[in-house]
């Protein structure tokens, strides 16, 4: 994988707050972000962007890349960061 492509890997301990994640598989970050999101805001959690990072230090291994800026981040998920914005 190139370096400059992020990914994570759930911890098998916290499996059970990530449902439709696959413990201890290594996957592209983005993309794990992106089903969380989904998934929080099918549940009528809060996705903006002002709560805290997405994919937890605690829950997660990170390997390659580099962690996308606050701006970047901002700039995906759109002025709004709500429920409908794309990540």
């Amino acid at each position: 994988m190139s370096a400059a492509v992020r990914e994570c890997c759930l911890r098998r301990e916290f499996s059970v707050l990530y449902p439709g994640i696959e413990p201890e598989v290594w996957e592209i970050a983005a993309n794990v972000a992106e089903r969380v999101i989904t998934r929080r805001s099918w549940a009528g959690q809060d996705t903006a962007v002002g709560i805290p990072r997405v994919l937890r230090d605690e829950h997660f291994d990170f390997r390659g890349g580099r962690r996308p800026s606050r701006q970047s981040l901002q700039s995906r998920l759109g002025e709004g960061g709500g429920p409908g914005a794309a990540l």
